[in-house]
């Protein structure tokens, strides 16, 4: 005697009704890098994740991330102006 094939119909129905309300699933893992700044030797981006203090650019020079950070914070805060109509008379 041969047994019936599942029904997959109803298999992706109750698949479907488990994951309601719940977040999607998503492919890929969160990043645990983010850009700091840029490598003052090759100009390249530089990644680094939280705790981190020392990184090695991939042409090979050693990056403090504490600093970097800050001199790109700089750098950002100084081009980056934010104006509120009283602030804009000055």
């Amino acid at each position: 005697m041969q047994s019936s094939p599942p029904n997959h119909a109803n298999t992706a129905a109750a698949s479907r009704s488990r994951h309601h309300g719940r977040s999607a699933k998503v492919d890929r893992r969160p990043r645990t890098r983010r850009i700091i700044g840029v490598c003052p030797e090759c100009r390249r981006e530089v990644m680094a994740a939280k705790g981190e203090a020392l990184r090695l650019c991939r042409c090979g020079n050693p990056i403090n991330v504490q600093e970097l950070r800050e001199q790109s914070r700089d750098k950002a805060e100084a081009i980056h102006l934010t104006k509120t109509p009283a602030g804009m008379s000055q």
